[in-house]
């Protein structure tokens, strides 16, 4: 992609749980690149309370069965005039994995990761 590039967003376009790349170019066209590598992707949305109803603060925390642990943060700004999906993609889960939140105001939700999980909402 050549151009003067402004903003990149990360989110999740046709819902196959897999992390999709929208590209801004200054004064130019919008690129969306779909994910297609990931084998058994999650995508995380968390339902928070009333006046944070994306979560926003909160950590992601998913943990495989071996111990290892990959987190993200629910961010509200990404990039110049851009935001991306209040969402926490991971790449891979192995089966009996564990999701953590811990969320802006200290409490901390669990659950486990079933098998066929693609898509999974939290609430606070």
């Amino acid at each position: 992609l050549g151009g003067d590039q402004k903003a990149l967003v990360t989110l999740d376009c046709d819902r196959d749980a897999r992390t999709d790349l929208v590209i801004a170019q200054n004064s130019g066209v919008v690129a969306l690149y779909r994910g297609q590598v990931a084998e058994r992707p999650l995508c995380v949305r968390l339902r928070g309370k009333h006046g944070n109803p994306t979560g926003v603060g909160a950590v992601v925390t998913l943990r495989s069965a071996d111990g290892v642990s990959q987190s993200r943060r629910i961010t509200a700004g990404s990039g110049y005039l851009s935001q991306s999906a209040p969402c926490a993609f991971f790449a891979s889960v192995s089966k009996g994995a564990m999701l953590r939140v811990q969320w802006p105001d200290g409490h901390v939700t669990e659950r486990a990761i079933g098998e066929n999980d693609r898509i999974v909402e939290v609430a606070r």
